[in-house]
Parts: C-alpha cells; structure tokens; sequence
C-alpha cells in the first residue's frame, strides 16, 4: 500500500481518527504496547533528564488522545 501524495502528519493523523487502511500500513491493526514514562525525580536529574522526561510525557499523552 502506497500514499505518495500524503505527507507523514496527514497518514498520522488518519491513523489517530481510526482509518483501518492508515493503521495497518503503521502496522498498529492489532494493538501495541507502551510503557508509562518513568516519574521525573527533580533532585537527582540533570537538565537533559528533564528535558527527556517531558518530551516522553507529551508523546504518552499524545498517544493516549
């Protein structure tokens, strides 16, 4: 299966509002596994663990929506 005149955010965003084609092209058909980010500790992490720890949060929230 071929979408060459959709861009990347156009195929996501088909696959987030359910397009049964979209998600098996992402192979997301049968489900998948995420594990829940890790809880930031702000006293024992450096800026660049912060820095991860938010963008892993947004994408799980994300991926919850």
């Amino acid at each position: 299966m071929a979408y060459p005149t959709l861009t990347l955010n156009s195929l996501l965003r088909k696959a987030a509002d359910g397009d049964k084609d979209v998600l098996k092209f992402f192979a997301l058909d049968r489900g998948f596994n995420y594990e829940c980010p890790a809880t930031f500790t702000a006293a024992t992490a450096a800026r660049e663990d912060l820095e991860e720890a938010l963008l892993d949060t947004i994408i799980f929230a994300e991926a919850e929506n």
